[in-house]
């Protein structure tokens, strides 16, 4: 099963509370609240109203439901929620590393990554997310791993951009946007995707 028994939060941004079957239902929930979070710091944004009810209507079930298909589907793992370089130190004494100020959730593995695309995610990046592909095969279709990641870092954007009102993180969620929509699901009245916006 996919989420927790209790809600969790990255910074004051709430995770959906409870058990679903279905990754894609619960994505859905976690983005629902995200945006939530994001329009209420920052405000209503026609453009990004509209391409986020195209994502939640036609991207973003796209993308996740071949995850639970076939003869190898994923299985729900344990995951940080908040995975940047801020929340991981090492304990003197013994040398172990610790992970700290988690909002953890059971999640699709590959949700963890969307924050290592962000930009301005501390010491973190793209650069990593390729190092950590040669030793984790991404899940099936492989070839649909950048477009999930991209789906699943909006996520955090929006996050970020909840709790920095103002910043332009929420304009690079809306390129995304744009860009899934394009590849995905176009539709009229969505802006076009611009590539010089791109942290990929």
């Amino acid at each position: 099963m996919f989420g927790l028994e209790v809600t969790t939060f990255a910074g004051d941004v709430p995770h959906p509370e409870g058990w679903e079957p279905s990754w894609t239902i619960f994505f859905t929930k976690l983005l629902m609240l995200c945006l939530e979070a994001d329009e209420k710091a920052n405000g209503y944004w026609h453009e990004l109203k509209l391409a986020s009810a195209h994502i939640l209507a036609a991207v973003v079930p796209r993308l996740p439901n071949p995850l639970q298909q076939g003869t190898d589907p994923i299985k729900p793992v344990l995951v940080h929620g908040d995975l940047w370089s801020g929340h991981v130190g090492t304990d003197k004494e013994t040398g172990q590393i610790l992970f700290f100020d988690c909002g953890c959730f059971y999640s699709h593995f590959e949700f963890e990554l969307g924050m290592w695309r962000r930009d301005g995610a501390k010491n973190l990046g793209l650069q990593y997310l390729r190092e950590y592909q040669k030793l984790a095969r991404p899940s099936k279709p492989e070839e649909e791993f950048d477009d999930r990641n991209r789906l699943y870092c909006m996520a955090f954007s929006l996050t970020h951009s909840a709790l920095n009102p103002g910043d332009a993180e929420r304009k690079k969620v809306l390129n995304d946007m744009a860009y899934l929509c394009e590849k995905y699901a176009p539709r009229e009245g969505i802006p076009k995707y611009d590539p010089a916006r791109d942290s990929a």
